[in-house]
């Protein structure tokens, strides 16, 4: 169930240069369209399979506000209709790291099982996964919760 990243594709995480978190990642811009089917209608540029499944994660949530208090605690899901979710290395339990799954300091795992268990799991920069959630969160125009997450990019600058 659980694949891994290496964690050297996705680099150093920025979105650009008035941000306070720059240089922390690579520019992304999370894109919406409307007139897209379901699964397509949230991209990322650049586009990678770590950000597709985590924004998949992100849009099969069904509340915006657990997402926002989920990062804030630094706390992961899971939705089982779908086995979408996340999990921070502090999730994880004796037996998981006994079986040999681990996630690295300041990353998180993104799991879209795509409605099977055991779909595609990636790990990605916790700033990476954050800023994504900034994004979607300014696309539905909840600038509230926005800025909560922004704050959460900001607080280790």
């Amino acid at each position: 169930m659980y694949g891994s990243g290496d964690g050297q594709r996705f680099g150093k995480l920025t979105s650009g240069p008035a941000a306070p978190w720059c240089g922390r990642y690579k520019p992304m811009k999370l894109i919406y369209s409307p007139h897209a089917e379901l699964e397509f209608q949230y991209t990322v540029e650049p586009h990678t399979a770590a950000r597709k499944v985590t924004i998949d994660v992100i849009r099969n949530w069904s509340s915006i506000t657990d997402l926002v208090a989920f990062a804030e605690s630094r706390h992961g899901y899971e939705n089982r209709d779908g086995f979408f979710g996340i999990t921070y290395g502090s999730d994880l339990d004796d037996f998981d790291r006994e079986n040999g799954i681990s996630i690295p300091n300041d990353y998180v795992e993104a799991n879209a099982g795509y409605g099977a268990c055991g779909g595609e799991t990636h790990q990605l920069p916790e700033s990476e996964y954050l800023e994504l959630l900034r994004q979607f969160l300014v696309l539905k125009n909840r600038t509230e919760l926005a800025t909560r997450v922004e704050t959460l990019l900001t607080k280790d600058v």
